[in-house]
């Protein structure tokens, strides 16, 4: 599937034939097809959804972080290991 038939279906789930949902479990469903394993975050109230759509994901893991800078420097890390 194409990158761009990819972002199109995750703006437009029925575009697909896909059930519609909550666009932040759509977001997740994209990163773990993609191939994320972690994500790194700070909680905050407006990525509550994205952080329960994480929790209830299987393969892949939230890093949480007290600072976005900490968060930052450890995905960098990860990302180079």
């Amino acid at each position: 599937m194409a990158a761009v038939s990819q972002v199109s279906l995750l703006v437009n789930p029925r575009a697909g034939g896909g059930r519609a949902g909550p666009v932040s479990e759509r977001v997740v469903a994209y990163l773990r097809d993609l191939g994320v394993k972690h994500v790194f975050g700070v909680p905050s109230g407006g990525w509550v959804d994205y952080m329960e759509a994480l929790r209830t994901t299987e393969g892949i893991d939230f890093v949480l972080a007290t600072h976005e800078g900490g968060a930052a420097f450890m995905a960098d890390v990860c990302g180079r290991l």
